[in-house]
């Protein structure tokens, strides 16, 4: 048998770092996080874009009693031998940039193939019990860090994701107008500074900081962010949105120094005299790809901005239909 997935990577807008046990788990009301699936695309040298996903394949190894048998001349004569093929899993993420979740989404793929040979991971359950395992594993392996990245990259879609203190996720899908959706695709940008950081080190000087209590009320108004940007798109209100994307940048920038540095302040300072409408580092920051919002008539301008600075536009598409999976021999595909 052999499967073969593909699952997208994320860019998050509003509430990062309350999807960590070590805030929704303190706190009453727990954490959210309002995050896109994408898939990046890649110029190939014919000039169109290949759609840059986290692959992954399995090939499952057969028994000893379908093993080829094949002949063998030796000092001794002809023997027989049997050739036996094990079981593989292979997989790789499509770029290398940092700040879109790429490593969870590789730990949801290998998972999601295992499970996938006996089982159909399309279900509800089966999808979170995906983002829940894979994140888990993390954790047992000490990195510390959130699980917005795991479900983000599971289901697909613009979500909401909501953390409860008990450990329950809910998961509500951003009723966004095909208007509305039209003009973010057309106003977003996704800038890779080429700076790479260790996400779980930001992660125990943010938390150290939380349990002295001094990052508190930056980490809960993002968590409000999050919601508040669930309902600005659901009203088609792009101008409100980028203002939250500004502040949550804001609260993001409170919780440690570390959170941005010269270079970053520096590429926000040049695009912010062009005109974005608001814009954040993705993920944990410090480095990695910065999002920002433009209106579209601004887009191309911002854009030649960047391309002049040190670091690379990243081209993407929302992805819709999370983590798939096609097995061979069924001729099936889950997603």
């Amino acid at each position: 048998m052999k499967l073969e997935a593909r699952i997208p990577v994320r860019i998050d807008f509003g509430g990062p770092w309350t999807d960590t046990p070590e805030f929704y788990e303190n706190e009453i009301e727990g954490g959210a996080t309002l995050n896109a699936a994408i898939v990046p695309l890649l110029l190939n040298a014919t000039g169109q874009y290949n759609r840059a996903y986290v692959r992954g394949t399995l090939i499952t190894g057969k028994s000893l009693l379908d093993a080829e048998e094949i002949k063998v001349n030796d000092f001794s004569g002809t023997i027989k031998k049997k050739l036996v093929q094990g079981t593989s899993v292979s997989y790789e993420a499509g770029i290398p940039s940092s700040g879109l979740g790429t490593s969870a989404a590789l730990n949801a793929i290998w998972l999601g193939l295992i499970k996938g040979v006996n089982e159909d991971i399309s279900s509800h359950e089966l999808r979170q019990l995906v983002a829940e395992k894979s994140h888990r594993i993390e954790r047992e392996l000490g990195i510390i860090g959130g699980k917005q990245d795991q479900y983000a990259a599971v289901f697909g879609g613009i979500n909401l994701f909501v953390f409860h203190r008990d450990g329950r996720v809910d998961i509500q899908k951003v009723p966004i107008s095909k208007s509305c959706l039209k003009e973010l695709e057309s106003s977003l940008i996704l800038f890779d500074t080429g700076k790479t950081r260790l996400s779980s080190k930001l992660h125990e000087h943010v938390w150290g900081n939380y349990r002295k209590g001094s990052n508190r009320s930056a980490l809960v108004r993002m968590r409000e962010i999050a919601l508040e940007m669930f309902d600005s798109l659901t009203q088609g209100n792009l101008e409100l949105f980028g203002k939250l994307m500004n502040e949550n940048w804001e609260c993001q920038k409170a919780l440690h120094p570390s959170i941005t540095n010269e270079h970053i302040e520096d590429i926000f300072n040049v695009v912010k005299s062009a005109g974005i409408s608001g814009g954040k580092a993705c993920g944990a920051g410090g480095g990695g790809c910065l999002v920002f919002l433009s209106k579209p008539e601004y887009r191309k301008r911002i854009e030649n901005i960047l391309m002049n600075l040190s670091g690379v536009l990243v081209p993407f598409e929302f992805d819709w239909d999370g983590l798939v999976i096609e097995n061979d021999e069924m001729d099936v595909i889950y997603k």
